[in-house]
C-alpha cells in the first residue's frame, strides 16, 4: 500500500475527530491543549498496539495469504462502518453515545455521546485530560481494527501508522479552531459514510492488484 493511500485511510477514519471538533468549537467549548496531548496519546498507543497484534499474527501466514486476509478484513470493517453509520442515523439516541462506563458497585456512571455540553462532563467550557480520555478511546475504535488488518497484511509499516494519531490531532484542532466555517460539512450526512466506503475500496484495490 502507497504512502498515498494510508494517508487516504488516515483522513478518513478521522472524520469523526475532524466532526467533533467543529461541534465543541460551535458550542464555545475549547480543547485545550493538554487535551489534545492526550487523546494523540491514546490513539498512538491503539493504533500501534493494535498494528503490532496484526503483524504479530501475520508472521504465522505466508506473505500472500496475509496480504489477502488484511485486505479482506479491512473490506468487512468497511462494510461494517456504513451498516452502523445507516442504522445509526435511524436511531439518533444510538448514534450520539460513544462511551457508556458504568461501576454500578461506586454508583459511577460516565456517558459520553456526540454532544459536546455532555462530554465536557464539569461544564468548565474546556475538554480537560480526563475528559479527552474518554473522548479519545471513543475516537480510536475505527482506527484500532483498521490498524490490525494494515499490521496483518503487511501493506504499511510502523512509521506510517504514526499518520493515523497525527491526522486525528490535525483534524480535531482543525475543527475546533474552525468550528465556524466548517459546520456546514456536519450537515452532509454522506460525509458519515466516507471511512466505510475508503477502507472498502482501499480493500478491494490491494486484492486484485
Amino acid at each position: 500500500m502507497s504512502f498515498f493511500q494510508i494517508l487516504t485511510a488516515a483522513i478518513a477514519l478521522n472524520l469523526d475527530a475532524l466532526f467533533f471538533g467543529i461541534a465543541f468549537g460551535t458550542k464555545g467549548i475549547k480543547i485545550l491543549f493538554k487535551s489534545k496531548i492526550v487523546i494523540f496519546c491514546i490513539s498512538l498507543l491503539v493504533s500501534m498496539l493494535s498494528f503490532l497484534i496484526g503483524k504479530h499474527f501475520g508472521k504465522y501466514l505466508s506473505i500472500q495469504v496475509s496480504n489477502h486476509l488484511g485486505s479482506a478484513f479491512m473490506i468487512v470493517i468497511g462494510i461494517f462502518l456504513i451498516i452502523r453509520t445507516f442504522f445509526e442515523r435511524d436511531r439518533e439516541d444510538v448514534s450520539k453515545t460513544l462511551v457508556n462506563f458504568s461501576l454500578k458497585s461506586l454508583g459511577l456512571t460516565i456517558k459520553i455521546i456526540k454532544e459536546p455540553q455532555v462530554s465536557d462532563i464539569n461544564q468548565s467550557g474546556f475538554i480537560e485530560p480526563v475528559e479527552a480520555l474518554f473522548v479519545s478511546l471513543a475516537l480510536s475504535f475505527d482506527s484500532l481494527s483498521a490498524s490490525f488488518s494494515l499490521g496483518l497484511s503487511n501493506l504499511a509499516n510502523i512509521y506510517e501508522i504514526l499518520l493515523i494519531p497525527i491526522v486525528q490531532f490535525i483534524a480535531i484542532s482543525v475543527g475546533n479552531v474552525l468550528a465556524h466555517s466548517l459546520k456546514y460539512l456536519k450537515k452532509f450526512g454522506f460525509a458519515n459514510y466516507i471511512p466505510g466506503i475508503v477502507l472498502i475500496f482501499l480493500g478491494v484495490y490491494n486484492l486484485l492488484f
